[in-house]
């Protein structure tokens, strides 16, 4: 028996490793975490850069960071739900006032801010201290739509200029009148480093938690009419996959997750059928029959990066859907696989590598799971009645 003596020194070391664990390796912790408390639509840029400083200065060693993780999500995702007002959003479309301006661009770099921590961390590592509150999923899902939205315009300018070899090394600013066009000519003048996209990705990160309510999705939809916000959410993503999304960029991976995570749930059965088929449908296609965005001078490689992302999304689906549901849709998984054969011979190294990920997952998909019986617990009914009887017979045959 261990003395009073020993469980003190027990509790002793106890109470050590809680506060080793406990202990922060960060030494510019007290002045990163004034910062970010101190956030609001008037903070200068000098905020914002000398957070970026401070969360850079850990990229090889980003572990260092875990204890104050969730510290830093729940203050910058406090700051994003209290300044995300949508009837000042509607108002903006309209007529641009300096207030709501800084409102909006507040709100991009506290994005940015949490993509730069994504970056540094890992998005596995912050993924689960994400707010999972369903109260704000419809303004979170008009919010990625909005700057979604942006993203499309300053991607076809990135194109235009491209095209024309402009020798203008300058910013180029948006003359459109139209909201998208607003959002894109602040966030590339800013000085500390914003893109719309930056709110799509960690939107569709934030968005893949929010989604996991347990209840019928159509129960926090407000919509009146239209599609639900199951519906809208996937044709979001599947624009993305298609239109927008550069080859495994990072917005193209947190879409595929959040993909992944909405059609896994049980009331989108539906929806999941319903993508498998049009991703089929799709790499079906011929390549000069797929819609391009930009006329550029190789029209295949473009064919072949908006392939590559449909499969991409589809093995993301496959990792996180139930195996029973996707035994359904048997015959246009094997078709997958088929053209997945003849993409492989023509596609490149990223191509081909995401190809031998669907097959793989197609593969375990079919293969039925093994069940381990001998570390299963087997239910039993044992008498009372039954062991003194046969403890009776084995006393008899004793004597």
């Amino acid at each position: 028996r261990m003395s009073d003596t020993d469980d003190n020194v027990l509790d002793e070391k106890r109470v050590e490793k809680i506060e080793w664990l406990h202990q922060s390796f960060v030494t510019e912790w007290p002045e990163l975490e004034e910062l970010i408390s101190s956030l609001n639509p008037q903070s200068s840029e000098s905020v914002f850069i000398r957070s970026q400083l401070i969360l850079e200065k850990y990229q090889e060693q980003a572990t260092l960071l875990d204890n104050h993780i969730r510290s830093i999500i729940h203050v910058i995702t406090e700051k994003i739900i209290g300044s995300t007002n949508i009837p000042l959003f509607i108002t903006f479309l309209e007529e641009p006032v300096n207030e709501e301006k800084e409102a909006v661009l507040f709100i991009q770099k506290c994005f940015s801010l949490l993509y730069i921590l994504c970056r540094v961390r890992g998005y596995k590592a912050i993924l689960k201290y994400f707010p999972h509150e369903v109260a704000r999923l419809e303004e979170l899902e008009l919010l990625i739509r909005l700057f979604g939205a942006a993203s499309i315009l300053q991607l076809n300018q990135e194109n235009a200029q491209a095209n024309e070899l402009s020798t203008d090394s300058s910013f180029s600013t948006v003359t459109s009148t139209s909201a998208t066009g607003k959002i894109s000519t602040f966030a590339c003048n800013s000085t500390f480093s914003t893109e719309p996209w930056h709110v799509e990705y960690v939107g569709s990160l934030w968005l893949s938690v929010a989604i996991l309510a347990p209840f019928h999705l159509n129960v926090i939809d407000s919509s009146l009419g239209g599609d639900a916000i199951g519906m809208r959410i996937v044709e979001w993503c599947r624009t993305g996959i298609v239109y927008r999304f550069r080859e495994s960029s990072p917005t193209l991976l947190s879409t595929s997750l959040l993909l992944s995570k909405l059609l896994a749930r049980p009331d989108m059965k539906t929806e999941l059928g319903s993508f498998v088929q049009w991703g089929l449908e799709f790499l079906e296609r011929p390549t000069n029959n797929l819609f391009i965005v930009e006329e550029t001078a190789n029209d295949n490689s473009v064919a072949a990066s908006q392939k590559t992302n449909v499969i991409i999304s589809l093995s993301a689906i496959l990792k996180e859907g139930n195996r029973k549901e996707l035994l359904k849709y048997s015959q246009d998984l094997l078709r997958l696989i088929e053209l997945s054969a003849d993409l492989a011979q023509k596609g490149g190294t990223v191509q081909r590598k995401s190809i031998m990920k669907l097959c793989g997952r197609i593969g375990t998909t079919f293969l039925a799971p093994r069940m381990q019986q001998s570390w299963h617990y087997h239910r039993a009914t044992n008498s009372l009645l039954h062991n003194l009887n046969s403890h009776g017979n084995d006393s008899k045959a004793s004597k």
